[in-house]
């Protein structure tokens, strides 16, 4: 695995530093309570949010982070923009449609800064590039983020969407059934994906984003009067979640396996599994785009192509400004140890 540059090995003993400097909470100034929310129970994405919390860097910063377990992207967006959490861990492309129905929200930072949409495929059905999915059947879920791009996706590949078979499946028997061999593939996230039908049905995925699919990765999310009232305890939310990925990536990956069994011990992971997943995650974390940068910062680039994305499929309307959709205000106040 590749080390991390030494631009961000630098920035991350920055944040080390004052993370793990000794800055006690007495009695007279209780830490400030966050909650968190995810987008689905706990899988690795989520790994460095709970290491986090078991290594205490939340507490060291001045936070109480309280962790709750989604149930999906649009449900946890619609708790923060009624105001019911205060920060959604989610993929950011659920900003635009939430924002142009009247709800208030933003991101103000940056997790991953590529979108983990996929096409898992099993390469012993004759399927080697991308043009062999011809004729071939693909499962995926109603509801799913995959449904509005599957055939802007198929066009950019120089497919006619309808030679391409793709079948709806309950999304709780989708990974049971391509397992046992129906279907050729799945529209699903491969690094999560890959890592649980590799026991059975070894697989591999062509990514969304190399398909005209450019859409954004996952960040930090909350309501506009929350960025306002809040920048210093967001910002730094956002430094600890980016030091807690930057640690388990540069050698401590085993210690990202084990956070969520710790954490949440009815959670049957297999480590293995875990492991795989964390694995297939770093590229969608360092990406060229993001090198030598701190995880937190967003790019107008980034979101601008994932705007143009949305709109193509009529997720949104057109005539929006990136602007509408996320803040730099928050990372203005993330500043590193200078001691």
């Amino acid at each position: 695995m590749n080390r991390i540059s030494l631009a961000r090995r630098l920035a991350l003993g920055f944040v080390a530093a004052l993370l793990t400097a000794s800055h006690p909470v007495d009695d007279a100034w209780a830490a400030e309570k966050i909650v968190l929310r995810t987008d689905f129970p706990a899988v690795p994405i989520h790994s460095a949010l709970f290491l986090a919390q078991l290594k205490g860097w939340y507490k060291d910063a001045g936070l109480d982070v309280e962790i709750q377990d989604g149930h999906g992207s649009t449900n946890t967006i619609q708790l923060v923009g009624a105001g019911q959490i205060d920060v959604a861990y989610v993929a950011q492309g659920s900003i635009m449609p939430a924002r142009e129905s009247g709800m208030k929200i933003k991101s103000f930072a940056a997790v991953t800064h590529k979108s983990d949409l996929g096409l898992i495929y099993d390469p012993t059905r004759g399927i080697s590039s991308i043009k062999d999915i011809k004729g071939k059947k693909f499962l995926c879920f109603s509801g799913s983020a995959w449904t509005p791009f599957i055939e802007p996706f198929l066009k950019a590949a120089g497919l006619d969407p309808k030679e391409v078979n793709v079948v709806n499946v309950d999304v709780n028997a989708m990974w049971s059934t391509y397992s046992v061999g129906q279907g050729d593939g799945v529209f699903s996230t491969p690094p999560w994906g890959l890592a649980l039908v590799q026991p059975k049905r070894p697989s591999k995925a062509f990514i969304a984003a190399d398909y005209g699919v450019p859409l954004l990765g996952y960040g930090l999310i909350a309501r506009d009067e929350t960025i306002a009232a809040r920048p210093e305890a967001l910002a730094k939310l956002a430094q600890v979640v980016a030091h807690s990925w930057d640690y388990i990536y540069n050698g401590h990956l085993e210690e990202g396996i084990e956070a969520i069994p710790k954490a949440r011990p009815d959670v049957k992971l297999a480590p293995e599994t875990a492991r795989y997943s964390l694995e297939l995650y770093k590229q969608y974390f360092y990406t060229p785009e993001s090198k030598n940068q701190p995880l937190w910062m967003e790019h107008d680039q980034e979101w601008a192509k994932a705007m143009k994305a949305e709109e193509s499929v009529g997720m949104i309307k057109p005539g929006h400004k990136t602007s509408e959709f996320y803040t730099d205000e928050v990372i203005k106040h993330i500043k590193p140890d200078k001691s």
